[in-house]
């Protein structure tokens, strides 16, 4: 049988099925497959991917959940399930093996929390934990592995369709437009580039969308800033002469520039910039434009330049330092100012 087509929900960037008739018949086809060659886990093995795609997109979902839990499971990974189930650990170390099959549980997971919002969580610890094990794998290569890029950009699409369903839209922008230059840099098939793009596009048009719904709320209006030559600099709602609301910025190429939002014309809440590239810049939160909690600046490379904490917009406590090749170069300790 001939495996069904589907195209992407633009609210979601869940997989939607053209047929959805047809995407049941062939998901029961090949969970019949799978289930008549229950005594060769190779075979299953194969089949696994498609199966738990098509029920997930045919609304199989507790199904597609039951056969990615096998699949992690046979991938070594019980008893780390186990672990963050219990609530005995917060944090998920994969191995690189475990890694695809981790991503699919993680995904079925997510598609599975209707009823049960822990799954989301569990969903969330998950991808978690393969973005930091990939982005220690890669800033500890000298020669980034195109095919650990790939993989850590798929997890950071994924995750930011996670995090657009938890209304993290900052945060879904931040992983869709890193891994969309992440599979630019390392080559990627042009269906993955384009995927990404998508993903970033259809979340810049949900950020506007906000933008105009935040417009009517408060009788304020649209601004555009534009460069030189007309294109696009800015976008976002003003009130008199303040700015309000989400707003999105952009480089004279086209590319996201940096994402946030403003409370009576100060950055507040949420931010995030990038490299022209697609790359990361800084990424950190404000109140009433004074920084505020965990901030992370990034070298061009892409990796950690330095991080830590703000409080009323100085750093406090214990701050790291990094080489652009990712060595701890040193760490400083600050004190919490007095202020008048």
């Amino acid at each position: 049988m001939a495996e069904p087509t589907f195209t992407y929900d633009p609210t979601t960037l869940r997989e939607v099925a053209d047929d959805p008739e047809a995407a049941r018949t062939f998901a029961d086809g090949v969970l019949a497959h799978y289930r008549s060659c229950s005594d060769d886990p190779r075979e299953q093995g194969q089949i696994t991917p498609v199966l738990i795609q098509w029920l997930r997109i045919s609304g199989q979902t507790s199904r597609a959940e039951e056969v990615a839990r096998t699949a992690f499971i046979r991938a070594g990974g019980a008893l780390a399930l186990d672990s963050l189930e219990s609530g005995e650990s917060a944090w998920f170390t994969p191995t690189l093996d475990q890694i695809p099959a981790a991503l699919r549980l993680a995904t079925a997971l997510q598609w599975n929390d209707e009823l049960d919002e822990s799954k989301s969580a569990l969903a969330a610890q998950i991808f978690d934990g393969c973005v930091q094990f990939l982005t220690h794998l890669l800033d500890a290569s000298d020669a980034p592995d195109p095919h650990h890029q790939q993989l850590l950009a798929f997890t950071l699409q994924h995750r930011g369709k996670l995090r657009l369903q938890l209304g993290d839209v900052f945060g879904a922008l931040r992983d869709t437009n890193l891994g969309l230059s992440l599979r630019i840099e390392s080559n990627a098939p042009t269906d993955q580039v384009s995927s990404s793009q998508y993903a970033v596009n259809s979340i810049v048009h949900l950020i506007e969308r906000d933008i105009e719904e935040h417009v009517n709320r408060a009788g304020a209006t649209i601004e555009t800033e534009t460069f030189a030559a007309g294109d696009r600099s800015g976008y976002g709602a003003v009130n008199g002469k303040s700015r309000i609301g989400p707003w999105l910025f952009w480089f004279k190429s086209g590319r996201i520039k940096a994402a946030g939002e403003y409370r009576n014309d100060q950055l507040h809440g949420p931010w995030v910039w990038f490299r022209e590239q697609g790359g990361l810049l800084q990424e950190g939160s404000f109140e009433e434009n004074l920084q505020e909690g965990h901030w992370v600046r990034y070298h061009p490379n892409g990796r950690l330049l330095d991080q830590g904490e703000f409080h009323r917009g100085d750093k406090i406590g214990r701050w790291e330092h990094h080489s652009a090749d990712g060595r701890l170069i040193k760490t400083t300790n600050h004190k919490i100012k007095k202020r008048k």
